[in-house]
């Protein structure tokens, strides 16, 4: 959703990037440098990145949801509490930086 605001030329932004209404995430992977981790999906960041995303915060900045603020659009955050492969951190932070930055956010936690 945050394409758009890419800079014209970014190969990540595309020559036109769909104009969105909204986002729904369901457990949805919204900080990428706090989900690296060394095992399990977490470890997926790094080969995404090039690297560990310390080594590369450009790239995060370019592709990570919470670092790509404010989206420009409304987003609904589908989590569970308990989720044992994405924390409802990740919801719960981006809810609360989204709406800081000006995005109208719906967060639906459920057990």
């Amino acid at each position: 959703a945050a394409r758009a605001g890419l800079a014209e030329g970014d190969e990540l932004r595309g020559k036109a990037p769909l104009a969105l209404r909204g986002v729904v995430a369901l457990a949805g992977i919204t900080d990428l440098a706090a989900y690296a981790a060394a095992t399990g999906c977490g470890s997926a960041v790094p080969g995404l990145l090039g690297g560990p995303p310390g080594e590369h915060p450009e790239r995060l900045r370019r592709s990570s949801p919470i670092a790509m603020l404010p989206l420009g659009v409304p987003a609904v955050l589908v989590t569970a509490e308990h989720d044992p492969i994405v924390p409802s951190e990740q919801a719960m932070s981006f809810a609360a930086a989204a709406v800081a930055a000006g995005d109208r956010v719906e967060l639906r936690a459920g057990p």
